[in-house]
């Protein structure tokens, strides 16, 4: 490949969901690409051999398969409604063959660095050559590094601190009280881990939350409508979503099967700090 050949090319760093979707943008316009990927495979942190990811067995898509796709490439239709880990890395592979996106990306080589001289980015890769690019795409993902809080007397704690970068299953809950810190996508999901696994399982939160079941009338609740609710008490009369959803009363929302289980739905951690003023949830 010859040098002027090679200066007018684009790098691309990280082949996971927003390398991939970079690349796929790149080469629709007729550029000329490579994507960097210091893992062995595509797939980024939805891979759970690639080494720091914090993607957990239990994991699945926070929004729904009708919801959440490439433009023009749907997610399969046996996919269930919150497809897990492993179908979202399938869907991530099929993307990238079924745009040859994989004949452009480099696997197991890193960008170790990357200089701006005036014209082009110079970038050094882990195999030791380092070439021009008229682009630098980073799409390395932000959750390879935890940030871990620090609390008084943390010192003096003899049980176990993790991060939830850190977990990997509920088994490590077995015959332990479990304290979860904050109620994000993450700590929800463990948290309904450690009430399965755990001896005892709480949450901790800051303030209260509106927390949406993953099911409404039996559609997923990213893809509710207005339509799809109650009609408001007089002809005419505005009212919002929630209070609707409220009125309906607590069959909608009661024990909402999980697509990804076919054992009966766990027990709620009890949580602390103030609770919404809705009664979505109460029986």
């Amino acid at each position: 490949m010859d040098i002027e050949r090679v200066a007018e090319r684009h790098c691309i760093v990280g082949a996971g969901p927003g390398g991939l979707a970079a690349a796929r943008a790149f080469l629709n316009l007729g550029l000329d690409i490579d994507v960097f990927e210091r893992h062995s495979a595509i797939g980024g942190i939805w891979d759970r051999s690639n080494p720091g990811t914090p993607m957990y067995e239990s994991a699945h898509f926070i929004s729904s398969r009708d919801m959440s796709a490439f433009h023009g490439f749907k997610m399969p239709a046996d996919y269930p409604d919150y497809p897990n880990h492993r179908q979202i890395l399938a869907y991530l592979r099929a993307f990238a063959g079924a745009y040859g996106l994989d004949e452009h990306v480099h696997l197991s080589t890193s960008v170790e660095r990357a200089e701006w001289d005036g014209s082009h980015w110079q970038v050094t890769t882990s195999d030791g050559v380092t070439r021009p690019y008229l682009t630098l795409t980073c799409a390395n993902g932000t959750q390879w590094f935890p940030s871990m809080p620090s609390y008084p007397g943390q010192d003096l704690f003899t049980g176990t601190i993790i991060h939830s970068n850190a977990y990997s299953d509920g088994t490590q809950f077995l015959g332990k009280r479990v304290l979860v810190v904050g109620a994000g996508n993450s700590g929800v999901d463990i948290a309904c881990d450690a009430a399965r696994f755990a001896e005892l399982a709480e949450i901790s939160v800051r303030r209260g939350y509106h927390l949406i079941p993953k099911h409404i009338f039996g559609k997923p609740a990213d893809a509710l409508g207005a339509a799809d609710l109650p009609a408001p008490a007089q002809a005419g009369q505005r009212q919002p979503i929630g209070s609707r959803m409220a009125e309906a009363g607590p069959s909608i929302v009661r024990d909402a099967p999980d697509p990804q289980r076919s054992d009966p739905p766990p027990s709620s951690p009890r949580g602390s700090g103030r609770a919404p003023g809705h009664r979505l949830f109460r029986r």
